[in-house]
Order: structure tokens, then sequence, then C-alpha cells
């Protein structure tokens, strides 16, 4: 309040001038708070219809990070994590089955057992000289004894012919031993090469897919924690806007405020132009009384226009603050997401591009192992038509080897009829009977040993046929196949709904933003009532002038109480009891003050269950009169 001043008498005619000038000032000033809400009307409708966007545009963002995390961590992805589980066993079990070392074991035992094969060529060219040297010696024999000889002479021509089948039978033999020895040499060292290849590039694709089993898992797993991070974010976002609805109801406030003291300019208008009747000291008194009324009613309206001004400035930075909180959250947000994709800025993949691209390389080693199978199981194929066929020839040589025997037999009994004379026929005969067992027991040699190699090629073609089972890589691929295409739209969901909450995000924050910037609108209000007070503060400083005693502070009660009672706010009703600044406006924010008074019923600072930015369940059976725009008789928020 103006401190009181003391004259010793009133000056009528001068307090008739200042009565003048007063109404003149107070005329002015009623017309220009008349107005000093009413021209930002615009600005601050335009303000709340702002907030109701951005708190539709929160709303949606969040619906859609949430559909975001359902994606990545719904049932859809938890089906791929088990198909690719079960594709990475299938391919460890059938790759795994090749790549052992027995498949070189065995075939470096068939290169040993050719090796052997090619050391028997000069066991059967000793057998075959020796036949032609006996062949030789019965026709000669044979043409010592002359006509009783003659059948030997039959004899030995059979045996050199049976003796030059043997030897053509070896040299296919030999000739497709060499051939043999060349395949399966080669069939070891590219086989080697091939499972050393197969071995690396299986756990290689192995690493690679548990990798990608390992980042679906990661991926469903962020995703549960988001949903609770988003949810937290969301209701960050909801308190935020409750908030903003609660500093907006200052306009309204701050409207009543300033109407009350328009009121207040009114009743001293009136009262300036009622003016004071009678004469002398009854005059000079009520003179007195008057300008201690409009010094206190002025005083008054300059602690109620800097305290409304105080409390709009802190609503619009309250305002403005929650803003900018919004604005890191939805940035908060942005992050969030980009961590559960693992997107970057710079990058146009994630990690279920990363893990279509790595299944499709695995697709492609399935592939390229089931040619490289198929080339091995060429090669054995090759070996074991080839041993069929050398089995072929030793079947030759022992059909030759035992009509060489029966021939050798016949040729005993024929001498043994010829006589003495046929003893020496005799001899060479069982000679050739010998030989031809040699040849026997050489060839069944030969035909085991072609027998275990035979057995090793059907061991290894078998082993082969197992592993280039195509049928089963086919399932197989076509089985990742259809996962990628499931990936594939999983993928193209999650990008576009990713792409959509980011730019959703990002025109938020900008709007957010620019919105920060364009709210200006109260500084020019707060000067208007910064200048309205020093008005109201010259007249009572004036009005002080001409009373002639102090304006007792204890009778202000009774000169200010039709004020008082016109008053809605609490706020208003302790800034007229003379509390400090501190005071009154700890009361405008004070959660539990209801500030309509007791009859309206709206509390505004309070707990807003009114304000809703997303879906709660909880809330749903809320009664019609609860609506968010009741907020009371006295406030029109929008």
């Amino acid at each position: 309040m103006v401190e009181s001043m003391t004259h010793t008498t009133v000056d009528p005619d001068r307090f008739l001038i200042s009565i003048r000038q007063w109404g003149s000032v107070l005329e002015r000033l009623d017309q220009e708070l008349s107005q000093v809400i009413p021209a930002r009307e615009e600005d601050f409708l335009a303000l709340g219809a702002n907030i109701q966007a951005y708190t539709s545009k929160s709303r949606k963002m969040a619906r859609e990070a949430a559909d975001l995390t359902t994606l990545t961590g719904g049932e859809e992805i938890s089906q791929i994590v088990e198909t690719l589980g079960y594709e990475l066993n299938q391919i460890n079990e059938v790759c795994g089955f090749t790549s052992r070392e027995t498949d070189l074991r065995r075939l470096e035992k068939v290169v040993r057992l050719i090796s052997s094969l090619e050391t028997r060529t000069g066991s059967f060219r000793k057998i075959v000289r020796t036949l032609q040297m006996l062949g030789v010696t019965t026709r000669i024999e044979s043409a010592r004894l002359g006509e009783k000889g003659r059948g030997f002479m039959n004899l030995a021509g059979q045996v050199d012919s049976l003796g030059q089948n043997i030897i053509d039978h070896w040299n296919k033999i030999v000739n497709d031993t060499k051939i043999l020895h060349e395949h399966v040499t080669s069939a070891l060292h590219r086989t080697g090469a091939l499972v050393r290849e197969q071995r690396s590039v299986t756990e290689e694709a192995l690493s690679s897919g548990h990798k990608n089993l390992e980042t679906l898992v990661r991926l469903t797993d962020q995703s549960g924690a988001a949903s609770q991070t988003l949810s937290s974010r969301t209701s960050e976002i909801s308190s935020h806007v409750g908030s903003i609805v609660s500093s907006l109801q200052f306009h309204d406030i701050a409207r009543q405020q300033v109407e009350h003291v328009c009121e207040a300019v009114e009743d001293m208008t009136q009262m300036l132009l009622v003016g004071v009747d009678g004469e002398g000291e009854d005059a000079e008194t009520k003179m007195q009384d008057l300008a201690c009324w409009i010094a206190d009613v002025c005083s008054l309206q300059v602690s109620q226009l800097r305290q409304c001004g105080v409390a709009f400035e802190q609503a619009i930075e309250t305002l403005t603050g929650n803003l900018s909180s919004i604005t890191d959250t939805v940035a908060a947000m942005d992050r969030d997401l980009r961590a559960i994709l693992g997107a970057e800025d710079n990058s146009s993949h994630n990690a279920l591009d990363q893990i279509e691209a790595n299944v499709h390389l695995l697709i492609d080693f399935m592939q390229g192992y089931s040619a490289k199978s198929e080339e091995l199981a060429d090669i054995m194929r090759t070996v074991g038509d080839m041993v069929s066929q050398m089995a072929a020839y030793v079947a030759n040589i022992e059909e030759v080897g035992a009509e060489i025997e029966l021939i050798a037999l016949n040729a005993s009994v024929q001498a043994a009829h010829t006589g003495e004379e046929g003893l020496a026929l005799g001899v060479l005969a069982g000679a050739i009977q010998r030989l031809s067992m040699d040849a026997r027991t050489l060839t069944d040699v030969v035909a085991d040993e072609l027998r275990d190699i035979s057995e090793h090629a059907h061991e290894l073609l078998k082993l082969a046929d197992i592993s280039v089972n195509t049928q089963k890589l086919g399932q197989q691929v076509g089985r990742l196949e259809e996962m990628i295409s499931s990936l594939r739209t999983l993928n193209q969901q999650t990008v576009q709904t990713f792409s959509e909450v980011r730019a959703m995000g990002a025109e938020l924050k900008r709007d957010l933003l620019d919105q920060i910037e364009a709210i200006t609108f109260h500084h020019p209000m707060l000067a208007e009532l910064r200048q309205a007070g020093d008005a109201f503060m010259e007249l009572a400083n004036q009005a002080l002038e001409h009373s002639s005693r102090d304006c007792d502070p204890a009778d202000r009660p009774e000169r200010l109480k039709v004020l008082l009672s016109r008053y809605t706010m609490e706020a208003e009703r302790m800034v007229h009891l003379g509390l400090d600044q501190d005071e009154a406006d700890a009361a405008q924010d004070d959660s539990g003050v209801d500030l309509f008074g007791d009859d309206d019923g709206v509390e505004l600072f309070g707990d807003d269950s009114n304000v809703e930015l997303f879906d709660d369940d909880s809330r749903t059976s809320k009664k019609p009169e609860q609506r968010e725009e009741d907020l009371g008789d006295n406030v029109e928020l929008f």
C-alpha cells in the first residue's frame, strides 16, 4: 500500500480539479484494461487449438510406436525365431555328416588298394610268360612224338590263346586301374579341398545363422523392454499435457482479475462523479475520506495487477517448459525406437534388413553345398562304375583260368593214355595245371581287392547320396525362402511404421519448437499491466496528497469490503487482505486451493483426471458429467 501523507487543510478547488483529472485517467485506464485480455483472445484460442493438435499427434505417435513394438516382439517374429533355430539344427545335422574325416580316410584306403592292384601286374605277366614257355615246350614234345602227339599240339595252341586272353583282360584292368588311380587320387584331393571348404562355409553359415538368431531374440527382448519404456514416455507426455492445460486456464483467471480491476475503476469513477456534498469541515472530511478511499483502491489494484502479471508469466513459463519437455520426450522415443532396430541416421539398414541378407547367404550356401556334394557323388559314382567294370574283367580272367585248368587236366589224362612216351607231356600238363591254379589264386586276391574298393566306393557313394539329398536340401531352402518372405513382409511393415513414427516425431518436435518461439503475446500484455499499475500508483500518491490526516489501515477493510465481496479467486482475496506477493503467488499455484470459491466446484491445479492423452482402461467408466471440457462455470479453456 502507498504510505499515508499528512496535510493541515484540503483545498476544495484544487481537489475538484484533481477529481476531474483522476476521472479522465480512470476512464482511460478502464478502456485500456478492458482490452488487455480480449486483444489477445485470438492468439490464445490459436494456442489452445495448437495444443489440442499436439495432443492428437502425440496420441497417434504413441499408438504407432506401440504397433512397432508389437511387430518386433510379437507372435510372427517369434515364429521366425523358431523356424530359424530349427533350420540351423538341420543344417548342422546334414552338413556336419559329410565333413567327417572318415570320408578322406576311405578315399586314402581306396588309393592304397589301387596301388596294390598295380603291383599285381608283374605276377600276372610271370604266369602268362610261363604258360607261353610251357606251350612252346609242349609243341616241341608233340612234334617229337609225331602222330601220337598231334592232340598235344592243339592243346598247346589253346593254352597260348587262353594266355593271350588273360593278358588282354589284365591289360584292360591295368589301364582301368591307372585311370581309376587318377580319378581316386583327384577325388582325394578334391574331396579334401571340398570338405575343408564345406566345413569352413558350414561353420560360417551356422555362426552367421546363430548370430541372426541371437539378434532376433535380442530384438524381441528389446521390444518388450521398449514397450515398458514407451509406456513411461507416453505417461510423461500425458503429464506434461495435463500441466499445459492447467497453465492455459490462467488466461481466464487473468481475465477475471482484470475485469475485477475494471469494476473497481468503475466504482472509483462513479464516486468521483458524485463528488462531495456540503460545506466547511464536513465537506473537508468527506474529501479526505474520498481521497483515502481512492488511494486504498488504487494501491490495491497495483497489487492485484502485479500478482496477475506474475502468475500469468509463471503460467506461460510452465507452458513453454512443458512443451519443451514434450519435445525432449519425443526425441527420446525416437532414440528408443532406433535402438530396437539398430538403425542409424546415416544407414538405410536395420536389424531385420541384416538378418534377411544373412538368410539369403544361408540359402546360397545350401544351394552351393548341394552342388558341391553332388560333385563328390559324381566322383564316387565314377569310381563305382569303373570298379564294377574291372570286376567283370576279373571274372573273365577267372573263366580263362578255369578253362586252362580243364585243358591241363585233359592233357594229363591224354598223356597217361599215351604210355611211356607221354610222360614228358604229362609233366608239362601238370605244370600248366599248377599255373592255372596260381592264376586263380592271384585272381582271387585281385577280386578281393576290387571288392574292397567297390565296398568303399559304395559307402562313399551312399554317404554322398545322404549328404546330397537334393529333395531334403530343397525343402530346407523352401522353408528358408518362406521365412525370408515372412521376414520381408514384417520388415516392410516395421520400416513403414518406423518411418511414420519418426516422421510424426520430427513434425511434432518441429511444431513444438516453433510454437515455443511463437509464444510472445504475453510480453506486451505484461507491459500493459505494468503500465496500468504505474498509473494506479500515481493516482494513489496524488490522492494521498489531498488528505490532511493519515488513512488509517485499520479502516481499510470497512472501506474496501464491497471489493472483497466480488472476488471469486483466493489469490485475489489474499492480495486484498494484505498478504505479501509470495504468499499470493503460492495461493495461485497451490493445488489445494479452490480458485473459484466453494460454489463452482472447480479445482484447477489438483490431479486433473480429465486430462487424458493416451487410452486408459481404468477411466472408461468415467461419468458423463466428468468431461474434459467441464472445467467450471468460470473457465473457458478453448
